[in-house]
């Protein structure tokens, strides 16, 4: 899940977890109606919210964890063997015994996760969950949870502003804005929809390239993006070949030729200033 600021990620999660109301329509999570089912949904739910402030910071991760699982109704004499597998799993085990306020903050992030993990749910709703971490932390917490994801056989639904993490996981991306879906798919579905191809031309001289950028100028289906010194940016969706027979004979002292992709962050916020104004999309 994907968006700007405001965009509704975290109230849609809220809703989802059944901790807010919808003011209208109504949300589901397997089947059930988060509204009047709500504490039936949250015994499928592992839910990490974008902050640390549900944490018990002065007691242990062990207290957090067992008070936690008491509140699912997990059996007594299951539950201890459970947080220590959870806390082992996410590397908490030899910090088990210390409180909260003393953990890092990378380790209050992973103690988020088994939390949201402890009862083995079927479904993972993670709120910014690397948000407060650097990126090699980052990397790790998002390694358990797809670990975690394949091991248990759950979904997850997970929000996040880092470009990186979005193309780890992009074969469902949801981009939100508004309160509004204004794309659901995969990043390569996305892009070919969205990112017009674009061609890095780079000549022998200066002056070249200054004359190619005014021969594709005039161009069908070729928009010149960039002229940087002997570096011509074109955007097109014809090829190359056709480029050069329509240029006929005009381009010259071409010294190599590239792809080149939209970066994903321009891509995204391209997305949402053209659907801006446009209806939902299912």
């Amino acid at each position: 899940m994907v968006g700007p600021n405001g965009a509704g990620k975290s109230t849609l999660f809220r809703v989802l977890t059944g901790l807010n109301t919808p003011t209208t329509g109504r949300a589901f999570v397997c089947g059930l109606d988060t509204t009047t089912k709500s504490h039936e949904v949250r015994r499928l739910i592992g839910f990490a919210p974008a902050d640390d402030s549900s944490l018990l910071l002065r007691n242990t991760c062990r207290e957090n964890l067992v008070f936690h699982g008491q509140l699912q109704g997990m059996p007594r004499k299951h539950l201890q063997k459970r947080v220590n597998e959870t806390l082992d799993f996410v590397g908490l085990g030899p910090a088990a015994d210390r409180v909260g306020i003393a953990l890092s903050t990378g380790m209050k992030a992973r103690l988020q996760l088994a939390r949201a993990l402890l009862h083995r749910p079927r479904v993972l709703i993670l709120d910014e969950p690397t948000s407060s971490v650097d990126p090699i932390a980052a990397y790790e917490l998002l390694e358990l949870i797809k670990q975690a994801v394949t091991e248990q056989g759950s979904a997850a639904l997970i929000s996040s502003h880092r470009l990186e993490e979005i193309e780890a996981l992009h074969n469902d991306v949801v981009l939100l804005d508004d309160g509004l879906i204004r794309y659901r798919g995969d990043l390569d579905s996305l892009r070919r929809i969205w990112d017009q191809p674009r061609m890095e031309i780079r000549f022998h001289a200066d002056a070249e390239c200054q004359r190619a950028a005014k021969v594709l100028d005039q161009m069908h289906d070729v928009d010149v993006v960039e002229v940087d010194g002997d570096v011509l940016t074109v955007a097109t969706s014809i090829g190359l070949g056709k480029i050069f027979s329509q240029a006929n004979g005009q381009l010259s002292g071409v010294q190599s030729i590239q792809e080149v992709r939209l970066p994903l962050r321009e891509l995204l916020a391209k997305i949402l200033i053209e659907r801006a104004e446009q209806p939902i999309q299912s």
